[in-house]
């Protein structure tokens, strides 16, 4: 329940230093090269999926893939195709609940069993206006309490937009887990006094 150790995570995206820089008062800043999709990544699935048939909140049990293509397995029958894209939770497939055949490589078994989860809770702040610089969009936090929002990602959408000026804070860990009951208000709250 406490989240991934901390050998299996990585700040390779930090290890630029033309990216990064740190300030005093504990705030790390970047030039961030990441995007903001306006509608969420939902209408970049959309518009890939146009066409194609997809299944949502269908259960598989088994994939076979054969050099004729693939068979998906499902409590309401089967499909076929010449590819699969599978999109679960690593939990799924760390505890064998898809079953493959043939068996995926030891490479990629190995890989999937490797991996740990953890907790992470993203809250957005509207604000009137931008108080982050233009060209500085992540901003770090040092805090006496671990896990207590490291990541702010400060985000400026186009003008006239309704959430304009927005900064987006990542909770992970223990102090994810200890504020996932206590209501998004409070949640905000202890956002806002950062």
């Amino acid at each position: 329940g406490e989240g991934a150790r901390a050998e299996l995570l990585s700040l390779r995206s930090f290890q630029d230093p033309s990216r990064v820089s740190f300030r005093s008062g504990g705030v790390l800043r970047s030039a961030g090269e990441d995007q903001v999709l306006r509608g969420g990544h939902a209408t970049v699935t959309a518009a890939l999926a146009r066409g194609v048939d997809i299944r949502l909140n269908t259960p598989v049990h088994k994939i076979v893939h054969s050099g004729s293509g693939v068979e998906v397995e499902m409590p309401t029958g089967s499909m076929r195709g010449t590819a699969v894209i599978v999109t679960v939770p690593l939990h799924v497939l760390q505890t064998n609940r898809i079953e493959f055949d043939p068996p995926l490589p030891t490479p990629k078994a190995d890989a999937i069993h490797s991996l740990a989860m953890g907790p992470l809770i993203k809250v957005a702040l509207q604000f009137a206006f931008r108080f982050w610089q233009e060209d500085k969009y992540l901003m770090g936090y040092m805090s006496d309490i671990q896990g207590e929002f490291p990541e702010f990602f400060g985000v400026t959408f186009e003008e006239g937009s309704e959430n304009q000026d927005t900064v987006f804070g990542l909770i992970g860990g223990n102090y994810a887990l200890a504020l996932m009951d206590v209501g998004d208000s409070a949640v905000v709250a202890a956002a806002i006094k950062i």
